[in-house]
C-alpha cells in the first residue's frame, strides 16, 4: 500500500490493484506520512499525528497527536523514523518520550533514501549515511533541490539550472562530471523532485 498525503488528509492506493483502499479525511493538510512500527505517522500542519494501523483509520478519534513540530518530509532509515524542518533540522523520533529530538544536520533540503543509504544536503554539505550512527561529509556549494544515487553518480536537482551529475573527488568534495541536463519544456525547465525507478531518473517541477 502507498500512503499518499493530501491537502485534507490521507488517501491509501493499492499498489497491486491500482485503486483506492482508504480515504482518511483529517480536515487538515498532511504534508508526509510514514509508516513506523505498525504506527501511520502524518506530518500536517497541525504537527505530528499517529494511529495504530489496526485501528479503524476512518474515525478521527483514533488519531493522536505527538508533537507540535511541523515537518515537510518523514522517512524511515536503519529503523529510525526522521523528520525534517528544512529550516531547522532533520529530528529522530524518541519512542520513550514520544517527542521529536532535533539533530546537529541543519537546513536540510534536499533528502532522499537510496541503495541502501540516506543522503541529507544543505547549501555546503552532504551528509551520506551508512546507518544512522555513521556518516560521510562531503563539502558542496550547490543550491540542491533533491538529490539520488545511481552507478556512482549522484544526480542533483538544482530548480532552473537543470539537472546535473556529481562524483566525490580524492578532496571528499562534490564535482560535477558533466554538463547540466535542461530538458526542453513547453511550460518551465525546472528540475525540483528526482527519483530513481529502475534505470529511468523520473524529474518533475515544483517549489
Amino acid at each position: 500500500y502507498a500512503y499518499l498525503a493530501t491537502g485534507f488528509g490521507i488517501v491509501v492506493l493499492d499498489m497491486q490493484q491500482n485503486i483506492i483502499e482508504n480515504t482518511y479525511i483529517l480536515d487538515f493538510k498532511v504534508n508526509a506520512t510514514a509508516i513506523y512500527n505498525n504506527k501511520v505517522y502524518a506530518a500536517t500542519e497541525r504537527g505530528i499525528y499517529f494511529a495504530e494501523l489496526d485501528k479503524n483509520l476512518m474515525d478521527k478519534k483514533s488519531w493522536q497527536n505527538l508533537s507540535g513540530h511541523y515537518f515537510t518530509e518523514l522517512m524511515v532509515f536503519d529503523n529510525i523514523l526522521f523528520g525534517n524542518n528544512t529550516r531547522a533540522s532533520l529530528f529522530v523520533l524518541n519512542e520513550k518520550n514520544k517527542t521529536f529530538d532535533a539533530t546537529d544536520f541543519k537546513l536540510i533540503n534536499a533528502w532522499q533514501i537510496t541503495d541502501g543509504m540516506m543522503m541529507a544536503a544543505n547549501s555546503q554539505n552532504i551528509y551520506i549515511f551508512k546507518n544512522a550512527n555513521e556518516w560521510n561529509t562531503i563539502k558542496q556549494n550547490n543550491a540542491l533541490q533533491d538529490i539520488d544515487y545511481k552507478n556512482g553518480v549522484f544526480w542533483g536537482a538544482s530548480g532552473y539550472e537543470g539537472l546535473k551529475p556529481y562524483r566525490i573527488n580524492s578532496d571528499n568534495q562534490m564535482e560535477a562530471v558533466g554538463e547540466a541536463i535542461i530538458p526542453n519544456s513547453p511550460v518551465r525547465d525546472y528540475a525540483n523532485f528526482i527519483n530513481f525507478a529502475g534505470n529511468r531518473l523520473l524529474v518533475v517541477g515544483g517549489n
